[in-house]
């Protein structure tokens, strides 16, 4: 059920992902999320798969609902994606430069605001994006220290977590996977999908009633 009520939210982050990334790079991109999920926090740890630190960019957002986003890279990724980025050759990146940190933030930036702008549209409920921060550890240290800015305990919080999946033809079909996951208290997260049910509902009606 919650699947489907996101579904229109993820294929519009997919649309409005690829045209922005394809300006950002100035070559076509093809962007596709990958099987989403919603589930406890602590499971993001078991499917992200990682025991060694990651890159990740942290955007939280506040309003009538506070969550926070999160766009993780393997480090062997944070360092293809950013010789995209940053127009630099394949395999030139061996360690991120400050200017690499900030293509990434800006690619998180566009990932995460463009997902949190999407939702807001459908539920109708406000959100107000914060500055998006670039932060490099194991995965664990990093979700208890995000969610500390806006939860009591981690138990409390439900994730909305998937793939974000790139390609670029042009590169001959060069790959990119990233992992996704927004974080929302659990009282939140059924607020919002209550949102998404009533939107549903009031658009079903408009349809057959003929007001659109």
């Amino acid at each position: 059920m919650e699947n489907k009520k996101l579904q229109i939210v993820h294929e519009q982050a997919c649309l409005q992902t690829s045209e922005a990334l394809a300006r950002l790079i100035g070559r076509h991109a093809i962007v596709d999320i990958v099987k989403p999920k919603i589930e406890k926090v602590k499971e993001v740890v078991l499917s992200f798969g990682l025991a060694e630190a990651v890159a990740a960019i942290c955007l939280p957002v506040g309003g009538q609902v506070k969550g926070i986003a999160m766009l993780l890279f393997s480090q062997d990724t944070a360092f293809a994606l950013s010789d995209l980025l940053t127009k630099k050759g394949p395999g030139a990146t061996g360690q991120l430069t400050e200017m690499d940190k900030s293509a990434l933030q800006e690619l998180g930036n566009i990932i995460c605001g463009t997902y949190f702008s999407i939702l807001s549209k459908h539920t109708g409920l406000k959100m107000i994006e914060h500055v998006a921060q670039f932060a490099f550890d194991k995965l664990p240290v990093l979700l208890e220290q995000t969610i500390t800015n806006f939860a009591e305990n981690q138990e409390n919080i439900l994730a909305v977590e998937t793939e974000f999946d790139f390609s670029v033809p042009a590169l001959k079909g060069r790959f990119f996977k990233t992992h996704f996951a927004v974080l929302f208290e659990s009282t939140q997260f059924e607020a919002i999908l209550a949102s998404l049910e009533e939107a549903e509902r009031d658009f079903i009606e408009e349809t057959v009633t003929g007001r659109i």
